[in-house]
């Protein structure tokens, strides 16, 4: 059987540090940026609040139009989204800049906007006086805490290499996927987990000093111990595939031109990407060979600078919860989940090229993405432009690109993405040893929660066998609820069911959000803002759930009524972006109507 080489990327099927030579040679230390969380200055707010119609400042009610026109300058705030979008109209006329206090500060639960702009401007005052009194400061809660991470990291390590930006080509998130679109067989149960603060977990063990990474090319070594390798990054290639179950649950996704897709791993595939040190020693079991090519690697080794801080935190945040504090407790989590974020927030670098092809070469270069040469220029920007890493503008004959900045001095890439690799061993290794038990299938894993399905006369049994693995320890599991009935469409859309028919829990990216009261809402109107160089307005968009299901994995046709599955597609059903739409455009013919349908039946029950 030929082998078929496969590379798995982050952008692209393209793993090259060509476009990095002159760093590798260079091979300096950056002193590390952060900013004294002293130094933040606690918001001074205006607050107002608004039904659309008038505006209530100090006791006062105002026409919108009139008071924005008189508040530039003001550090305006109301208290939840809906009043921003009640405004949109009068802030574009006045080009005005509003705040949301539900989403600067999202650790309150009941905030919800009413009719009444007295008691929204109460209520938004109030909690004004308790952000206040917590001594949070800077943009939001989110942006204090990443500050003081940030710069507690800076004060123990001070320093990185230059080659930590190649850690981020390896920064790939955690596990995410679907199994299974429903199951309603009557002697099974459903049995939903999430882990305690898996990332703040996942900070435990050791790290590779960033400040001593150094390049080392292994192409000439062979019969190469893995387990004597130094701590670091490494460009390998796994060959021959023998597990089953690593062929189906394997957590490598191919891309093009980002677009990516789980795929079924074969015997002849060859997997080439870019893996930690502990990730290839737990996935060589997985393959009959493997070939080490290139490594950014370091002699020194280091504890995580926030990890003692993070054992703090969750012993916090449990104190809180057991006496019912539930702000210090969501702040507690927010924490938690913010340490790990701390080293890898998003930066940009705007560039302005002088023709498309330029643009397209330095990203070929510098982000290592393959452009398929019988492409058009527009195209290949077309499907590579999003949110998180790329934007472009055509000004003047020129292109301004909004690029993901990897060189940002205020990242450390090589700490970040292995906590993110050690959280994939962990979903990987949980998803195996729950699958030991004879009738256990699994539904749904999503970063840190998992679904499975059990026979009901076996749930008891589970539990016991896995009792070690379930508690309020961080980094071990809780139950989330036990269903009778589930549906999992995509990951964060999902509803189980319990015997009487109620949703026990759902969740619906997107559609469900805090002014909804439906478990069941299918479509959502969105207000957005349209700039141009001479004009702005407001565009509502209309979203519906039916069109925003995806189809990256395949309904199984061989599955019961009761119970029906996904499978991955095989590798030449998405090795280029033709065939994967041409695949994906064969499923929705295929599956969308039957999607439709369930969720309508769900729905209405």
């Amino acid at each position: 059987m030929d082998e078929r080489n496969i590379a798995c990327g982050k952008f692209d099927s393209k793993i090259s540090i060509d476009g990095y030579s002159s760093d590798i040679s260079r091979n300096r230390r950056i002193r590390i940026g952060s900013k004294n969380p002293n130094r933040l200055f606690e918001n001074q707010y205006t607050p107002i609040s608004t039904n659309g119609d008038v505006i209530l400042c100090d006791g006062e009610i105002f026409n919108p139009h009139d008071f924005l026109i008189s508040s530039h300058g003001r550090n305006l705030i109301v208290l939840t989204n809906k009043e921003k979008a009640l405004l949109l109209d009068a802030l574009i006329d006045t080009n005005t800049e509003l705040k949301v206090f539900e989403v600067k500060y999202p650790v309150f639960d009941h905030i919800k906007y009413v009719s009444n702009v007295h008691k929204n401007y109460e209520e938004l005052n109030r909690l004004l006086n308790v952000i206040s009194e917590l001594e949070i400061k800077g943009e939001s809660v989110t942006h204090h805490a990443s500050t003081s991470f940030l710069y507690k990291i800076e004060r123990k390590l001070r320093y990185k290499n230059n080659l930590d930006k190649l850690f981020a080509f390896a920064y790939k998130g955690g596990y995410q996927e679907v199994f299974k679109l429903k199951e309603e067989r009557i002697d099974r149960q459903i049995l939903a987990l999430d882990f305690n603060s898996m990332f703040a977990d996942c900070m435990k063990g050791i790290f590779l000093e960033p400040k001593s990474v150094r390049y080392q090319n292994f192409s000439k070594e062979s019969n190469i111990n893995l387990k004597n390798l130094e701590n670091g990054l490494y460009r390998v290639i796994l060959k021959q595939p023998t597990n089953s179950f690593f062929n189906k649950y394997d957590p490598f996704k191919y891309v093009k031109l980002n677009n990516a897709n789980y795929f079924d791993l074969e015997d002849n595939h060859n997997i080439e990407l870019l893996l930690f040190k502990n990730e290839l020693i737990f996935y060589q079991k997985y393959f009959g060979k493997v070939e080490v090519k290139e490594g950014f690697i370091s002699k020194n080794s280091i504890t995580h600078p926030l990890v003692s801080q993070a054992n703090l935190i969750y012993s916090d945040r449990l104190k809180y919860k057991k006496i019912g504090d539930k702000i210090m407790e969501n702040i507690s989590k927010l924490h938690l989940i913010t340490m790990h974020s701390s080293t890898n927030q998003k930066r940009f670098k705007y560039l302005t090229f002088k023709s498309s092809k330029k643009l397209i070469a330095y990203l070929s270069s510098k982000y290592m993405i393959e452009f398929p040469p019988e492409m058009s220029d527009e195209m290949k920007l077309t499907l590579i432009e999003d949110y998180n890493n790329f934007n472009f503008k055509h000004l003047n004959n020129r292109i301004q690109a909004k690029l993901r900045n990897f060189d940002s001095n205020d990242t450390v890439y090589s700490i970040s993405a292995q906590i993110l690799a050690n959280s994939r061993i962990k979903m990987i290794r949980t998803i195996e040893k729950f699958l030991q038990h004879p009738s256990v299938e699994i539904c749904y894993a999503n970063i840190d929660s998992i679904h499975i399905s059990i026979l009901k006369s076996e749930l008891t049994s589970f539990l016991q066998n896995n009792r070690k693995l379930i508690s309020n320890k961080m980094g071990d599991l809780k139950i989330e609820t036990i269903a009778s009935k589930g549906y999992w469409f995509d990951v964060g859309r999902y509803w189980l069911i319990n015997d009487a028919g109620d949703v026990d829990l759902f969740k619906n990216r997107l559609f469900n959000h805090k002014g909804t009261n439906s478990n069941f809402t299918d479509n959502r109107k969105l207000n957005i803002i349209i700039k141009g160089k001479h004009y702005s307005y407001v565009k509502p968009v209309f979203m519906h759930l039916f069109n925003a299901f995806s189809y990256n994995k395949k309904v199984n046709g061989r599955d019961n009524v009761d119970n029906v599955n996904y499978d991955r597609y095989s590798f030449n059903e998405i090795s280029g972006l033709k065939v994967a739409a041409e695949s994906y455009n064969r499923e929705i013919l295929k599956s969308k109507r039957l999607k439709i349908d369930l969720f309508k039946k769900i729905a209405t029950v």
